[in-house]
């Protein structure tokens, strides 16, 4: 992949094409792209450098060469300058650029401050405290001394089954990056016991060239950077695994290193770059810690650029420059970083990620071992639905996170037994590890009878780091080997990133390796011994590295914005034909002697009687579309004939998902009996159940398309929604005497929601509670049925008239609920996904102000006319709609101190608002005419 890039990025350089793009419109909206560089070095002759070559990002005058052209071509900005941004504050300039440097190596000081100096831009350092003036080096670095210097000519490391070679500067280079992966995959109290036996067998003499080659920056070094501008950062105390450590050590590493760094440079640390940071470097329990110790950034060393309309603020994408990267590349990749940007699979893979060797556990055959549970096996509920029954009985699994399998298999009681390895680029890159996974299935299951047999085997592989590597001729024999093992009803699933795909990024190594497609893995499958004919293979489209959808015979349908060309070419692309040879990635069953049913294919079964009954379709049905989301798969089904199906089901272990389709299902019966006239328009409850512990919901589809972006139509689109809204609150509406039956009072359900969700700020929502009550004394005199969650994502539109059709997701609706606010919410996310604002900043800029165009001001009078009552207090209005936005509909997470104060300002803006602003009362609004419409 390295070599393919690099040849492309000098044919743009020769073609002229890269020295224009700095001069084109910027298309790719608003990016920020993040530089992390590590040690700007002269190795001069590398067989000769007793340390880790991979660490040198730069030769000096490489890295100036690089500084002067981000100073030409770019506009390097300041990690507070993206703070203030995120914030809210001076947007970034185009082309902004963040130049980072982690660890804190001396020649930060000697080697890159004298170029940031001169050429006048900032940067930011990542500081490892522990290290900083203790004379020191890193703990890699020492490792890599150790046994580049060492006499010995081998070495026998514990936890790492082959013998490791030290004969020559080759093998010393490859058991230093296995030794450092190995180390890196320990708990932190094993990795420093590991350090010291090894600093006690690798002895040498060589220390004193330590400082000298590989020294630590000073405190006084980095006051003095500090004071010319340079921005510090912390990268921990000790630079561990953050994953590796239990709650109270990770609080020290991110507290201890935070304090040491103000107090040295008397300035406030916000930011934190996770150490390694690759995908196992940190996790959600990292991140609320790094929240909690008051960070407000966090960088990842996951390659890519940052969108900042979409961007996790606690897992910031960067760049990597390496020793290697040719100033041609160095542009591509900061023109074009999604097709220039290294991968996991490329030269940095092996400092990113850490493999893990399956070690012997007494208790059970010989290879298995017991997953660490590292994530929630439930967030890789999705790609499960294919497996069916085949969750019972012994599975045995290859773990390769962030997916692991057998966390989900246990989860269901099922005798799990794991290889868990935690593949990384160095596993496939050495190739030893497939090797060494054959052999010992060979030796230590093959032949041992039903003591070792086993009714599954599932290898999920979709970084492409083991089915990818190259290595066909093992991979055939692990498949000969998983076949001897399998009972005669056993199954097989692998899955694995498709080579041929058109968009995806494979992230695998480089080199000229085959690598497999759906052919080819179908072919080796055959000739491992599993019929053609019972083995199936199932599209997938991938969002980072979680399945996204299970794409059906017929190929990719788009779910919404169909209007809009990109879904148009990934329907041609994804269609009938495009599905099986140049998907992502694939998911594969095959079978010994037959093929169990999937899930997806049990609902079908389940559902096949009520779709003759109810739907009047033709059986079978058929899959139309799998959609996969956190805990819960959202399947169509249909006869096949036409693009969209008639049944939807929502298939879910999330108890908030459950409960959420069960108060949706007894609402969308009540609605429908109470607004008969409408009942076209709704949903239908088909069928509700229990498959494999899961439950399940079945509601009829309303064939049409959504839209939840700027497209052409919007604007029709927009007022034919707030057309049957007004239609739909006129069949619904009566009067609002104050207390309801049942003691509720909407104003008073939506003030008790909001306070309740957030009791740390009591005081300031019975402040706000007081003055809403006031106002509403004399306003608000007519109740309807609120949908609660009203915008075009949820409004299903004929795709020709944009007429409204049908509309979704009424988990939120309430039938007594006040009116207008249905209407707020549809301008407000409208303009959320068309000028990519927070909805908080629509609400403060637009409607607390009441400052709609003059489109939406017609709307709202329309509206006004057809319920036939006014609306005389604005900002009463608008407070009631962020309180039911807030209390009902959108949970602030407080733990985050940005939430937190962004809810806060919101509260005060809105309470100044009405202390502020008189009501707009020109007329008795007790004067309101009954309508005719009951609830």
């Amino acid at each position: 992949m390295t070599g393919k890039k690099e040849f492309l990025a000098k044919a743009l350089q020769r073609t002229g094409i890269l020295p224009v793009l700095p001069y084109l419109p910027e298309f790719r909206g608003e990016q920020l792209r993040i530089l992390t560089y590590h040690r700007i070095f002269d190795v001069g002759d590398e067989s000769q450098f007793p340390y880790d070559p991979a660490l040198i990002s730069a030769s000096v005058s490489e890295f100036r060469a690089q500084m002067e052209y981000l100073a030409s071509h770019f506009f390097p900005v300041t990690l507070a300058d993206v703070l203030a941004a995120l914030d809210g504050g001076k947007p970034l300039p185009r082309r902004a650029v963040v130049i980072t440097l982690d660890d804190g190596h001396a020649d930060t000081y000697t080697n890159a401050f004298p170029v940031f100096r001169s050429v006048g831009i900032p940067a930011a350092v990542f500081l490892a405290t522990g290290y900083v003036g203790a004379g020191g080096v890193f703990w890699f670095d020492e490792v890599s001394h150790l046994i580049f210097r060492t006499t010995q000519t081998q070495l026998d490391l514990p936890g790492v089954r082959q013998r490791l070679s030290l004969a020559d500067v080759s093998a010393r280079r490859k058991t230093t990056e296995i030794v450092l992966n190995h180390l890196k995959s320990l708990p932190d109290p094993q990795r420093r016991e590991c350090i010291d036996w090894l600093s006690n067998i690798l002895r040498t003499d060589a220390r004193s060239e330590l400082a000298g080659l590989s020294g630590v920056l000073t405190w006084d070094q980095v006051r003095e950077m500090a004071r010319a501008g340079i921005e510090f950062g912390s990268h921990s105390v000790s630079h561990p695994i953050l994953t590796q450590l239990d709650d109270s050590a990770l609080q020290r590493e991110l507290c201890n290193s935070r304090a040491e760094i103000e107090k040295q440079i008397g300035r406030v640390v916000n930011v934190l770059a996770y150490p390694e940071g690759g995908p196992t470097a940190f996790d959600t329990r990292v991140m609320n810690a790094a929240r909690q110790a008051g960070y407000r950034l966090a960088l990842s060393y996951i390659p890519g650029v940052n969108s900042l309309n979409r961007l996790n603020r606690f897992a910031l994408k960067r760049l990597q420059i390496e020793r290697t990267t040719s100033r041609q590349r160095f542009r591509a990749m900061l023109e074009l970083p999604g097709v220039f940007a290294l991968e996991m699979g490329d030269d940095i893979s092996s400092r990113t990620i850490s493999p893990h060797d399956a070690q012997t556990n007494v208790d059970s055959p010989p290879l298995a071992t017991v997953s660490l549970p590292r994530v929630d096996a439930e967030d890789d509920f999705g790609w499960h639905v294919l497996l069916g029954d085949n969750l019972t009985g012994r599975v045995l699994c290859v773990d390769l996170l962030p997916s692991t399998p057998s966390d989900f298999f246990r989860a269901f009681g099922g005798e799990v037994y794991s290889i868990d390895i935690s593949a990384t680029g160095a596993f496939a890159a050495t190739g030893n590890k497939l090797e060494d996974l054959c052999r010992a299935l060979e030796s230590d299951w093959v032949g041992r009878g039903s003591d070792c047999s086993i009714d599954a085997f599932v290898l999920h592989d979709l970084d492409g780091l083991i089915l990818n590597a190259g290595y066909e001729e093992w991979l055939l024999r692990l498949l000969k080997t998983v076949n001897q093992i399998l009972k005669p009803d056993g199954m097989c699933y692998l899955g694995f990133r498709n080579a041929h795909s058109l968009f995806g990024k494979n992230g695998i190594a480089s080199g000229e390796v085959r690598m497999l497609n759906p052919a080819m893995l179908r072919d080796m499958l055959g000739r491992a011994g599993f019929p053609p004919l019972l083995t199936e293979m199932h599209p997938y489209l991938l969002t980072q590295r979680r399945v996204l959808e299970i794409l059906p015979d017929r190929g990719y349908t788009s779910v919404k914005n169909s209007r809009l060309w990109r879904e148009h070419f990934k329907e041609i692309c994804y269609g009938r034909f495009g599905a099986k040879r140049w998907a992502p990635a694939y998911g594969v069953i095959a079978a010994k002697a037959a093929l169990r049913p999937s899930r997806i294919a049990q609902l079908a079964a389940k559902l096949d009687p009520l779709g003759q009954q109810q739907m009047t379709e033709a059986l079978p049905m058929k899959m139309m579309r799998c959609q996969l989301l956190w805990r819960k798969v959202i399947l169509s089904y249909g006869s096949g004939k036409g693009t969209y199906g008639s049944v939807v089901v929502v298939y879910t272990s999330d108890t908030q998902a459950i409960a959420r389709r069960e108060a949706e299902a007894g609402i969308l019966v009540q609605l429908a009996k109470r607004v008969p006239t409408l009942s076209d328009k709704l949903p239908r409850v088909i069928a509700n159940g229990n498959l494999d512990g899961h439950r399940y919901f079945a509601i009829s589809e309303i064939a049409g398309m959504t839209i939840d972006r700027q497209c052409p139509g919007t604007v029709v689109a927009t007022r034919n929604a707030a057309n049957f809204l007004s239609i739909l609150h006129l069949a619904t509406a009566q009067q609002y005497g104050g207390i309801e039956e049942n003691g509720q009072d909407p104003i008073e359900n939506i003030l008790e929601q909001a306070t309740d969700r957030y009791p740390s700020l009591a005081i300031e929502f019975a402040r706000l509670a007081a003055a809403v009550r006031l106002r509403a004394a004399e306003e608000v005199r007519q109740i309807v049925w609120q949908h609660g969650d009203y915008k075009l994502e949820n409004v299903v539109l004929d795709p020709r008239s944009l007429a409204v059709v049908g509309v979704i997701d009424w988990e939120l609706s309430q039938k007594r609920g006040l009116p207008l606010l249905d209407l707020l919410y549809l301008f407000a996310y409208n303009r959320g996904v068309n000028c990519s604002q927070r909805i908080s900043d629509i609400y403060l800029e637009i409607i607390l102000p009441w400052k709609f165009s003059p489109e939406e001001m017609q709307t709202i009078n329309d509206y006004q006319k057809t319920l036939g009552f006014s609306i005389f207090d604005f900002t009463l209005w608008a407070a009631l709609y962020m309180i039911h936005d807030v209390g009902v509909r959108f949970s602030y997470d407080l733990a985050v101190p940005e939430l937190r104060t962004r809810l806060e300002q919101l509260l005060d803006a809105t309470y100044a608002a009405l202390q502020t602003h008189a009501g707009r009362t020109t007329s008795n609004p007790r004067a309101i005419g009954t309508l005719g419409g009951t609830v």
